[in-house]
């Protein structure tokens, strides 16, 4: 039952992502708070950094400078960004690891600005 429960978060958080990162639809802020629990989860931490990843890799092999967001798509995956590396367990080797994978992923994430590119890792407090 626990496995089913964990399959049917995680797929809520594709479906978002989806969302986000394909349709390059905004989603409010109470409709994303509601994954906090999911990433409080180790596998909804992994899953989330891995799927982020994967999207962000995606738009450059593409040959696109970055995975470039509408500014309200952006503020949307920021705020799941902050969501996630809130319910980091510094003492983990895995939440380490995915830690620096988000990290890396904040270098390929941006919105366009007049002045240019602003990327998402301007946006995290270490």
């Amino acid at each position: 039952e626990r496995k089913a429960n964990i399959a049917e978060k995680l797929t809520a958080v594709n479906v978002v992502l989806d969302s986000l990162l394909v349709k390059l639809e905004p989603k409010p802020i109470t409709e994303l708070i509601s994954f906090k629990g999911t990433f409080e989860l180790d596998e909804g931490r992994r899953f989330f950094t891995t799927t982020i990843n994967t999207h962000a890799d995606a738009a450059l092999e593409a040959g696109f400078e970055a995975l470039i967001l509408p500014p309200d798509v952006f503020d949307s995956t920021l705020f799941l960004f902050s969501l996630v590396l809130g319910q980091l367990d510094v003492g983990s080797s895995a939440d380490l690891i995915s830690a620096k994978f988000l990290l890396e992923t904040s270098t390929k994430i941006a919105k366009q600005e007049k002045s240019g590119l602003e990327y998402a890792q301007n946006f995290i407090k270490p």
